[in-house]
């Protein structure tokens, strides 16, 4: 179709780049929402976005939006992109990749091309939910949150979204907003952050759909008090109520069954102190699952026994939902193209589903889409070790570069 092909170089360098972004002493990298390290990096890809040959703003969310100069806000358009938050002590390659490799998909299309529709490409603000709640830049652009609801949000030190992008120096353009533009589709890249490709040799995952996603806050309030002086008959303790909760949704996802999933992955304890009963936890639950329904009958349960256990020790408790992100299937037509795209380019694929959420499933209410994997070594993803081979990041970027020309030719 064409012999246009992403510079391999330049892909390389802003992964480098990029990844020196909040690097931690132990190598890994932690860029959490509105945090110095997130401004930082926002203005790096900003810098990247412009040289692509496109104009950059900030949406109400806090998305970072590049679109193609001078083109009309009524003109056909092709998004892509992805996130640059992570995980604490994460990797330089989940949702950093599928940003940088986007850019330089859309800068190699710009200087070979004139392209018939318009490129956009998003920059989706707190996907990993490490401070506020996963995927609020993809569903707020998507029209599934209340710009109201979403400032009023608190991190775990109280502090407000709308507080903590006004930190940020960030000014939303209010007249920019998804609504005024005619999207047509939308193309995530991503390392696949499991072992599937690696182990079965293949070059390229192409995604048929994409896991349901929720984000449970669980607060235990019970009574601190001294460690050594209080009986353990008398005491309210928080954190031994947060244990059963946690071995209670270790139960119900293993009884639920494959695919469903159930992760405590974060326990805060208050005051947090050796010798002091903890008076307050903080947990949060991630369980995921194939369809809504599904989805559903796993958070009642969690929710029915986190009562349970309330209620057996004496202890109050606060479950606020933060996220709830549907199970999503990418367009058939899409997917036709990245595997017509895959052949054109010599690359072996597989079709697959991803276990993992993605910005991609809240773009899926709103127009078209498709997903692209790359191999991840030994699975790792959300890691320090996290890793895909140059030329792996390559093929993916010239995949999602021959399937961008594909959708604004069709």
């Amino acid at each position: 179709m064409t012999a246009a092909r992403i510079s391999p170089s330049r892909l390389h360098e802003t992964i480098a780049e990029l990844s020196k972004i909040g690097r931690q002493s132990n190598g890994g990298i932690t860029r959490l929402t509105f945090s110095n390290a997130d401004i930082e990096a926002r203005k790096y890809v900003s810098d990247l976005i412009r040289k692509a040959g496109m104009s950059v703003n900030i949406d109400k969310f806090g998305n970072t939006i590049g679109r193609s100069l001078n083109a009309p806000s009524d003109a056909p358009t092709i998004a892509c992109g992805s996130h640059i938050d992570t995980v604490p002590n994460g990797g330089a390659l989940d949702g950093a990749y599928g940003v940088l490799g986007a850019i330089e998909a859309i800068r190699s299309i710009h200087e070979n091309y004139t392209p018939t529709k318009a490129l956009q490409i998003i920059v989706f603000t707190e996907e990993e939910g490490g401070r506020f709640g996963a995927f609020i830049g993809s569903r707020g652009y998507a029209g599934l949150l209340n710009t109201s609801n979403v400032y009023a949000m608190r991190d775990k030190e109280h502090v407000t979204f709308q507080d903590a992008m006004h930190n940020a120096h960030l000014k939303p353009s209010m007249q920019f907003s998804r609504q005024q533009f005619n999207i047509r589709a939308y193309v995530e890249l991503h390392i696949e952050q499991g072992p599937i490709l690696e182990h079965e040799h293949k070059s390229i995952g192409i995604v048929q759909s994409i896991v349901g996603l929720g984000d449970l806050e669980i607060e235990i309030e019970g009574k601190a008090g001294h460690a050594g002086t209080t009986p353990m008959q008398l005491r309210r303790d928080a954190l031994v109520g947060a244990a059963r909760i946690i071995l209670g949704v270790n139960r119900i996802a293993l009884k639920t069954g494959i695919p469903a999933v159930a992760t405590v992955g974060s326990v805060t304890a208050y005051p947090g102190a050796p010798n002091v009963i903890p008076g307050r936890v903080i947990i949060n639950v991630d369980y995921r699952d194939t369809s809504l329904p599904r989805m559903r009958r796993l958070e009642t349960k969690i929710n029915s026994i986190s009562k349970q256990v309330a209620n057996e020790s004496n202890l109050k408790i606060a479950i606020r939902r933060r996220s709830l992100t549907k199970p999503a299937k990418m367009s058939a037509k899409i997917v036709s193209m990245i595997e017509t795209s895959s052949r054109s380019l010599g690359l072996s694929f597989k079709h697959m589903q991803s276990g993992a959420g993605h910005d991609c499933q809240n773009m899926a209410r709103i127009t078209r889409t498709g997903m692209i994997f790359v191999p991840s070594r030994n699975g790792l993803s959300h890691s320090p070790n996290e890793y895909t081979k140059p030329k792996q990041l390559e093929n993916g970027a010239n995949v999602l570069l021959e399937t961008l020309l594909r959708l604004t030719n069709e």
